[in-house]
């Protein structure tokens, strides 16, 4: 009788598997047409911001969509982020595929995302900014002194390099 329940059991398992296995096929994914809407939607549904985010960007189809991202569609974007753990790996992703970032990414970024990351916000996405540092104004006007006092050093690294570029 042994064999049998755990033979039972087995066929649970196996069949639960292939259940999920449906529910995370990419196909699913497939029936929104790629657009930031689509994107927003995914994100709220969902606590893997991460996982939606990497896939997205790494698909032909959704280029244009990250690579014409306006300032405040990147700060709803960090607003989506549910784990505050996630926001910065986000935020470099997005920010990485967007073609013409600016210092205006960064703050909507900054004024959406949590106070937490802000900091390491900055040091993580300047060097994507095409306007640092001619701009880097808009982004320190949304900072604390005590959050500009943290960051200047990376403000100051990231012109560094951007003269030997």
């Amino acid at each position: 009788g042994h064999q049998a329940i755990t033979g039972g059991l087995a066929m649970d398992i196996d069949n639960e598997d292939s259940e999920e296995e449906i529910v995370v096929a990419p196909g699913n994914y497939g029936a929104d047409p790629p657009c930031f809407q689509t994107l927003l939607k995914e994100m709220k549904e969902s606590l893997t911001d991460v996982d939606i985010v990497e896939r997205h960007v790494n698909d032909p189809a959704w280029k244009p969509i990250f690579a014409t991202m306006t300032p405040s569609n990147f700060g709803l974007i960090m607003a989506q982020v549910d784990s505050m753990f996630d926001e910065v790996e986000v935020a470099v992703l997005v920010a990485h595929n967007i073609e013409n970032f600016t210092c205006q990414h960064v703050a909507e970024a900054l004024k959406k995302g949590n106070d937490f990351n802000r900091s390491s916000m900055i040091e993580k996405l300047l060097k994507y900014c095409k306007d640092f540092p001619a701009k880097e104004q808009v982004i320190k006007s949304v900072l604390t002194p005590w959050e500009l006092t943290v960051t200047e050093r990376a403000f100051q690294q990231e012109a560094l390099s951007k003269e030997h570029e």
